[in-house]
């Protein structure tokens, strides 16, 4: 998770990237199998923060907590893992308003 800025795109505003691409269908189509093992690794690359949200699942935090959101602060990163049950196509973004209207977005498809 992180930004593109102006200057370095050549373009008149701000891009929230995954991966550093922008906007579902642009950004990583992530996608799983149902009974398969996931890992989603995520990392802030930038200095703002970020609120992950994967529609449709939850996990278990570190400490024990079910959550289906996630913030993350500039620099920090966190892995979360589960056993996939839910086929679907399903929304990833970040929960900053701001973020996932620049494109910090996409999709996880699930068979």
């Amino acid at each position: 998770m992180h930004s593109l800025q102006p200057i370095a795109t050549n373009l008149d505003r701000l891009f929230g990237c995954f991966n550093g691409r922008a906007y579902a269908g642009n950004t990583p189509t992530l996608r799983g199998k149902v009974g398969q093992r996931v890992a989603f690794h995520l990392s802030a690359l930038d200095n703002d923060f970020h609120t992950f949200h994967l529609h449709g699942h939850r996990w278990t935090d570190a400490d024990g907590t079910v959550i289906d959101t996630k913030t993350l602060g500039p620099g920090e990163s966190f892995t979360f893992e589960f056993t996939e049950d839910d086929p679907g196509r399903w929304f990833y973004h970040c929960h900053v308003f701001s973020h996932l209207h620049m494109g910090m977005n996409g999709w996880y498809v699930v068979s």
